[in-house]
This record gives structure tokens, C-alpha cells and sequence, in this order.
């Protein structure tokens, strides 16, 4: 049952208790019958409930007896394997290492067809597997596992079966309810329309409550664009190549010695004299470091003038390159 129709169950049950809470009087036929109606729904829509339930609980244990029995199966089948490729047998019966090789036995198909076909394999030397240790009656023993495995795999189905079916036929039970309690809604708002207060109490009763839908969250990217007017104003201008390119998310694609300076990830172009010691990360509203031959960086750094970045407009609405107003920090 889903959430909706969760909700929908609870909306017939409050009708159904708001009837018997206030009957009409004198009573009203088609309000009685389509109470009687409802009772029927409700209880259709529990017995389909419990089926629902039924299915899933038989088609789950199925499920789980058969992965129990699929390895015991596949266990004692891999022991016959064994010792059919010992040396004495493979050079009295060099054929029978071939015809019980196991391989790959991926699907329960494939495991059922190598069981049944071991089992008329060995049936004519079963005595050489029971001088080896197997037990007198081992053959007995996986064929039971055999049978085991497909009735637990019928039984998985049946109820995987019943499931779907009983799903779907909720599904109409639940609109029959429904049916009822819009049925119920006409009539009461005819009838208790002269009365505020009891029509106030009846559509909060026939109410069903609405199911949530989160909204998508915004990524950090995104949502940082989006309220940061420098950011979104040197991506639009397409002056710093490698910020359009964290924009399209090309920059992941690119080779790591290539990619642009980050806030906290300085390369080799911003290192000090001492090779174990960084120079502070490089801010994306600083201009841009010096072009030397052995930068990696040199493809994605602007070429020409490095006033490129503009800096915030003052009070006055007048626009400032840097070096030209302290307020910068350059």
C-alpha cells in the first residue's frame, strides 16, 4: 500500500466514525446506503492488504530458501566434480572429468540442467563415488535438492504473483472508497450547509492528506553563481577561461598538470623557493600570476593585460579596475 492510499484508508475511516458519531435525522437513504458502501470498500481494501502482504512475505522467503538451497546443491555438486578428475578415475573413465567439468554455472537454469545431467552420468559409477566417501545414497539426496529448488522457486513466483495482482486490485479498491466518500461529501454539504460550524468539522474529517514531494537541492556550484554577481559576471564576460570551464564541468576532464589554480589547491606556478613550502592559495578575485615557460597552468590564464578583473562598483555606481582603488587589495 502506498503512502497515498495509506491516507486514503484514514480519510474513509474518519467518514465512517463521523457517521456513526452524527447520524442525519430523520436519515437520508442514499446517505445510508453509500455508508453501507463504504464499510464493504474498507474491508476489501484490508483483504487485498493482507494478500499484498502474503505475496511479499512468501515471494522474500522463497527467495532466501532458494539461495540456501542453490548452494547446498551446488556444494555437493562440486564434490562430485572433484573427484571425478582424480588420477585413477580420469584414466579408468576419461570421460566422466569432461562430462562433470562445472565451469561457469551462473543462472539456476544452468544449475538445474548440470544437476539432472550429473545424475545420469553418475547413476551407471555410482559405486566409484561411494568408495570414495560419498554416502549410499547421495544420488537420493541431490535429487531431493533438485526438487526442493524448484518448488521453492515455484512458491517465489506464485507469490511474486500474487503481489502484483493484489497491488493492482488495491488500486481499484482504493478508487471505489473513494467513490463513496465523494458520494458521502455531496450529501453532507447539501445537508449541513446551513450549519458553519458542523461543515467545517465534516471537510476537515473527508480531507486526505496530501503526500510530501522534496524539492531538488541546488548544487554548491550552481547556487554559488547564482548570488555571487563576480563570479556570474566573469563566466558571462568569458574573461578567465577556467572559470567557463568549471561552469561546463570541463575542467575534470582535463589532464591534472592543465587545470587552473583553485582556492585550495595551488600548483607549481605559485610555489615559493623552497619546494616544500606553498605559497598561500591564490583567491579568484586576485589578478593573475606571472606566465613563465615551465607554468603548467600557461593555457588557462588570460594573455594581454592582467586588469581583466574589475572590481566591485563603489557607492556612486562607478565601475574600478584594479589598481586603481585600494578598496581592491591588490
Amino acid at each position: 500500500m502506498t503512502k497515498r492510499q495509506r491516507h486514503q484508508l484514514d480519510a474513509a475511516y474518519r467518514v465512517r466514525q463521523y457517521g456513526l458519531d452524527r447520524p442525519f435525522s430523520p436519515a437520508n437513504a442514499a446517505a445510508t446506503a453509500a455508508y453501507t458502501a463504504l464499510d464493504d470498500a474498507i474491508a476489501r481494501v484490508h483483504l487485498l492488504d493482507r494478500q499484498r502482504l502474503h505475496g511479499t512475505a512468501t515471494s522474500a522467503g522463497a527467495t532466501e530458501e532458494r539461495l540456501l538451497i542453490r548452494r547446498h546443491l551446488r556444494s555437493a555438486l562440486s564434490d562430485l566434480s572433484r573427484v571425478a578428475r582424480t588420477p585413477g578415475l580420469a584414466v579408468a573413465h576419461p570421460d566422466l572429468a569432461a562430462q562433470l567439468r562445472m565451469g561457469r554455472v551462473d543462472s539456476n537454469a544452468a544449475l538445474l540442467a548440470y544437476a539432472n545431467n550429473a545424475i545420469k552420468v553418475i547413476e551407471p559409477v555410482k559405486e566409484i563415488f561411494i568408495a570414495h566417501g560419498a554416502a549410499p545414497i547421495f544420488l537420493q539426496e541431490i535429487a531431493t535438492l533438485i526438487e526442493s529448488f524448484i518448488a521453492a522457486g515455484d512458491r517465489g513466483h506464485s507469490g511474486r504473483s500474487t503481489r502484483l495482482g493484489s497491488n493492482a486490485e488495491l488500486q481499484a479498491a482504493t478508487v471505489a472508497m473513494m467513490h463513496q466518500v465523494h458520494i458521502l461529501d455531496a450529501i453532507h454539504s447539501i445537508i449541513l450547509k446551513p450549519n458553519p460550524g458542523l461543515m467545517a468539522e465534516w471537510q476537515s474529517t473527508r480531507r486526505v492528506r496530501r503526500t510530501s514531494i522534496p524539492s531538488e537541492p541546488h548544487s554548491a556550484l550552481g547556487a554559488q553563481s547564482a548570488l555571487d554577481p563576480l563570479i556570474f559576471a566573469n563566466a558571462f564576460d568569458g574573461s578567465r577561461l577556467a572559470l567557463s570551464r568549471v561552469e561546463s564541468g570541463m575542467t575534470s576532464k582535463l589532464p591534472h598538470s592543465e587545470r587552473a589554480p583553485t582556492l585550495d589547491t595551488p600548483t607549481s606556478a605559485h610555489r615559493t623557493g623552497d619546494r616544500n613550502q606553498l605559497a598561500p592559495p591564490v583567491s579568484l578575485f586576485q589578478p593573475s600570476p606571472p606566465v613563465t615557460d615551465d607554468s603548467p597552468s600557461i593555457a588557462l590564464w588570460p594573455i594581454g593585460n592582467p586588469d581583466w578583473l574589475r572590481c566591485p562598483p563603489t557607492r556612486s555606481g562607478r565601475q574600478q579596475t584594479a589598481g586603481q582603488s585600494p578598496a581592491c587589495g591588490f
